[in-house]
């Protein structure tokens, strides 16, 4: 079937032989799905300032940027579904922020601030998503920073930086309880639930080679009580490092889930001779989830690194081959959800040692990889992983029997 993925580049710098010539403030990178027929388009601009600069500075020219993007691309804000915004240094920079989100508008959406300095060297970064339709968009708030997205039967849900209130001096293991308890909260009030709406999280634990393994411990009993089990299936899920600017928030939690979608529309992803089931070494999340729309397919990755089938690390010290690994890894999971690189849509890149860039853009352009994605600086759940891939890819349908996205 035709690929129906496009993706473009707004101020990007030409080659020039004057060195003294000025770097672009920002550049914005974006992938567009359109469906064959009639339908939603969908879009990821993953934005970052280019060059030096104070927060301010960096801020305006993001914000720049991505409004012109939006322009060109005829978004409006009711478009708009959610922001990310990576940063380099959160407890300075949050209170910063004074017009979040970016758009020109006021409008509905979910936000979530999380600090990963974004590479090469620059103060933030945006990862947007927008819906755009012929039909107006419904959208209402859902709790702290969350978004329902409806359309048709089912309802979207992005639930996005969720922090502890009650634990903000607790242990690991106590926000990790209750960050999940306020997610299935907010899960409850739209008619859903932890074990049959949840499609993939974000874990943000901070201090990460120190606290992973307690929010693991955690997370799993939690699954244990709500009924999820390898048997059951968990869902797709990235845990990384990452803070806020309260030295007390120890865990972060993003998700995202639909609300009403059949069973038999959602798969669960499997490359046995890659890599193996994360349960197989006590950790609670699916290696990805693929689920069927009339018009499209969505295929969500969870954060991959260099392993193999056994769940031992591979190529220990070696960020080159880890990063050959954990792409390998990534195309086996997609090719069993029937897609590859030239569907992906958006990624975000995890370095370890931000030093490592140079070789691993290297290899990524080796690869074909010429999706959207952000570099970040941020440590893995294993320190001997130095570069772990998470993304998002989406191929077309043409099931009438489904309701379209």
């Amino acid at each position: 079937m035709v690929n129906c993925l496009t993706r473009y580049t707004f101020g990007e710098a030409t080659p020039s032989s004057d060195a003294s010539a000025e770097a672009p403030p920002a550049v914005a990178h974006v992938s567009r799905f359109s469906p064959i027929g009639e339908g939603a388009d969908e879009f990821h601009l993953c934005i970052r300032p280019c060059g030096a600069g104070s927060f301010s500075s960096q801020l305006q020219a993001l914000t720049t940027s991505y409004r012109a993007a939006c322009r060109e691309l005829q978004l409006d804000a009711e478009s708009l579904v959610f922001q990310h915004v990576f940063l380099s240094d959160a407890a300075n920079q949050e209170t910063q922020l004074e017009r979040f989100p970016f758009e020109s508008g006021p409008t509905v959406a979910a936000a979530s601030l999380i600090q990963q300095p974004p590479l090469p060297a620059a103060k933030l970064a945006l990862w947007a998503y927008h819906v755009r339709d012929c039909a107006s968009l419904r959208k209402r708030a859902v709790g702290p920073g969350g978004v329902a997205l409806e359309r048709g039967e089912l309802t979207h849900l992005w639930q996005l930086g969720l922090v502890p209130v009650n634990h903000r001096g607790g242990t690991v293991e106590e926000q990790t309880l209750e960050v999940f308890e306020r997610l299935q909260a907010s899960l409850n009030e739209s008619g859903g639930d932890l074990a049959t709406s949840i499609l993939r999280t974000w874990v943000y634990v901070s201090d990460i080679d120190r606290n992973y393994n307690a929010m693991v411990v955690s997370r799993r009993s939690l699954f244990a009580a709500h009924g999820l089990t390898p048997e059951t299936h968990f869902f797709a899920s990235t845990g990384i490092e990452g803070r806020r600017d309260d030295p007390q928030v120890l865990v972060q939690l993003g998700a995202y889930a639909v609300l009403g979608l059949a069973p038999n529309r959602r798969t669960f992803l499997e490359a046995p001779r890659q890599l193996g089931p994360t349960h197989a070494y006590g950790v609670t999340f699916e290696r990805g989830t693929a689920v069927d729309y009339g018009d499209r397919r969505h295929v969500i990755i969870s954060g991959t690194a260099a392993i193999d089938p056994a769940g031992e690390t591979l190529f220990l010290g070696d960020v080159v081959q880890q990063t050959e690994r954990a792409l390998d890894n990534v195309a086996a999971l997609l090719d069993a959800a029937n897609a590859g690189f030239g569907d992906v849509a958006q990624a975000i890149i995890y370095l370890r040692d931000s030093s490592d860039l140079p070789a691993i853009e290297a290899v990524l352009k080796r690869r074909g990889f010429h999706t959207p994605y952000i570099t970040v600086h941020g440590r893995i759940c294993r320190s001997e992983w130095l570069v772990e891939i998470e993304c998002m890819a989406v191929t077309p349908a043409d099931d009438p029997s489904l309701g379209r996205f």
